[in-house]
């Protein structure tokens, strides 16, 4: 059944909510799939990631697989089906997300390898391996030998941006890429705002370096707050863009990181 879920959910017919919906249902086979959503069954089956599956060479685990990690599942809407490639045990390690401006400075620089050097090795870096502090994160992971992983907002086999195509690479080898997007997804902007609840679900703590007044990192601390995590913010310069975000979410009443 757990095969039959991460083919269905390769083609993208469906919603996530109707994912969800679909795992609840004993013994699934292609008759109740189609009793239960006859307007899209055609299509699903007919989808060419449904019809070559097996040469797509896709790891993926469902909601109701045992490596699903308990935190994730937690949050709203959690992902039916995440898409990997790496070392899939990290999931379940304590994750430390690090988030911040696509355009960090030093300051982050310094501020992550300080973080890293200092962590215990079971101790995971989860970031979006976007530009810039996200990153940096992974980066200082892999320096100092902590466990990364990568959210991805593209499909598995895609990568966003196209300038960490090696550092992807690197992290596959010894962290973890995980999405919630199959192979062949067609990225839209919206998905990298979707990610961001994968990362603070994976997040025991959240560590925001620098961010602007309005930014996706701010989103991803709010979603962090909502589910009960640790949200802690790096205090900048009084007038610098990219501290306006920590230095409010610190005057909102999250963690000051200090050194």
């Amino acid at each position: 059944m757990n095969n039959l879920i991460i083919r269905i959910a390769a083609t993208e017919v469906l919603t996530n909510h109707e994912l969800l919906r679909l795992i609840k249902i004993d013994d699934l086979t292609e008759d109740k799939l189609q009793r239960i959503f006859p307007g899209k069954f055609w299509k699903i089956i007919n989808h060419s990631n449904y019809l070559n599956f097996d040469q797509l060479n896709i790891h993926a685990i469902s909601f109701l697989d045992d490596l699903y990690p308990d935190k994730l599942s937690e949050i709203y809407n959690p992902p039916a089906v995440l898409f990997y490639e790496g070392k899939i045990e990290l999931l379940n390690q304590t994750g430390i997300g690090i988030v911040g401006a696509r355009i960090g400075t030093n300051y982050s620089r310094v501020a992550i390898e300080t973080i890293c050097l200092h962590l215990s090795t079971d101790k995971v870096i989860v970031s979006g391996m976007a530009n810039g502090v996200d990153s940096m994160g992974h980066v200082s992971a892999l320096k100092y030998g902590l466990g990364t992983i990568a959210v991805m907002g593209t499909g598995i086999d895609d990568c966003y941006p196209k300038n960490n195509f090696n550092l992807k690479h690197q992290i596959i080898e010894s962290g973890l890429v995980i999405s919630e997007y199959p192979p062949n997804h067609i990225t839209k902007p919206y998905n990298f705002i979707q990610r961001n609840r994968i990362i603070a679900g994976l997040s025991e703590s959240l560590i925001v370096t620098e961010a602007k007044k309005k930014s996706g990192s701010l989103i991803t601390a709010s979603l962090a707050l909502e589910n009960n995590r640790n949200v802690y913010a790096l205090p900048g310069e009084v007038g610098s863009a990219l501290s306006v975000g920590t230095n409010e979410l610190i005057r909102d009443g999250a963690n000051i990181l200090l050194f």
